[in-house]
């Protein structure tokens, strides 16, 4: 997750303006995956309540891919939030990112859910200490060097974290369940990681077909790993199983092997998606999009007869 903001938020500070179309192709992509996912466990026998049928329908609203909902949220609002950082001083820029990873990164890791903090401030945060290394630091960024440093102490150091959570949990309930709190993408040493991998990676001048075309369903591989009914239904019976019949002695690995199954079925089902049904859907969203905007400059043209 924040590998990706880290992406966005670098590009996303160049932008002047918001795609409507944009935002209906990514609600429409949720809701094509929910619904096929919602058609599939009904064949399987699985019975659902209306609520959650309903619920179906409508996946971002009702915060089943949160990810894509504050996506939505920042980009809709980047245009206005580029304004802001352009009209702050290269100091008052910095001050807002330190308050913001004191406040929504380094107590949300360790108290969770501090100060108010909602998921789209911690986007918003990202974007903020982007703007500051992309407008200030161009040259520090590129260097290799200390992006490999970064990579490796923030990596080591969140490790250590994890590790000595977990042995004082065995003797005091403090820290029972510390690490998920730090399972977290506002976690400070997960922003170091995320950011240093993305740009020693931008610095990589090779240029791949079959990682570009992998890269342009990521959206998919995320929306149907965390699609809810997998994970409130499938998820669970899985670990069941491995459980029944391997116990959990080699649990990490069983997991591994789910999170690569996800990958693989993601990826190829993105793919499909792509080259057939996604074409018919977009014109459908391009449709909708002429409506929309017809109807926001009546209303629009409406209250500028009221001034």
């Amino acid at each position: 997750n924040c590998i990706f903001m880290a992406c966005t938020a670098y590009y996303l500070l160049d932008a002047e303006k918001v795609r409507g179309k944009k935002i209906l192709y990514l609600l429409a992509d949720c809701l094509v995956v929910s619904v096929a996912f919602l058609l599939v466990y009904v064949m399987r026998g699985y019975e659902f309540s209306k609520i959650l049928i309903c619920k179906q329908f409508f996946p971002t609203t009702f915060e089943y891919n949160w990810f894509v909902g504050c996506y939505i949220l920042l980009y809709a609002l980047s245009p206005l939030l580029n304004i802001l950082i352009k009209k702050l001083s290269q100091k008052q820029l910095f001050l807002l990112d330190m308050l913001g990873v004191i406040f929504y990164s380094v107590l949300q890791m360790l108290l969770s859910n501090s100060y108010y903090y909602t998921r789209l401030m911690g986007f918003v945060l990202i974007y903020f200490l982007m703007a500051y290394c992309k407008l200030y630091l161009p040259k520090t960024i590129t260097v290799k060097k200390y992006n490999r440093i970064m990579l490796v102490v923030s990596s080591i150091l969140l490790v250590a974290m994890i590790g000595v959570s977990n042995i004082l949990g065995l003797y005091t309930d403090t820290f029972r369940e510390k690490n998920l709190y730090y399972c977290v993408f506002v976690n400070p040493f997960i922003i170091l990681i995320a950011f240093s991998a993305f740009f020693l990676c931008k610095e990589w001048n090779r240029h791949s077909n079959l990682i570009n075309k992998c890269a342009s369903v990521t959206l998919y591989i995320y929306i149907i790993h965390e699609n809810y009914l997998f994970a409130t239904y499938t998820r669970p019976e899985y670990f069941a199983y491995i459980y029944e019949r391997f116990t959990y002695r080699n649990v990490a690995l069983w997991a591994a092997a789910l999170a690569l199954g996800c990958y693989v079925a993601g990826l190829l089902l993105g793919l499909l998606y792509t080259a057939t049904a996604r074409k018919w859907v977009y014109r459908i969203c391009d449709k909708v999009s002429i409506v929309l905007e017809n109807a926001f400059e009546r209303v629009y043209s409406l209250f500028q007869r009221l001034e």
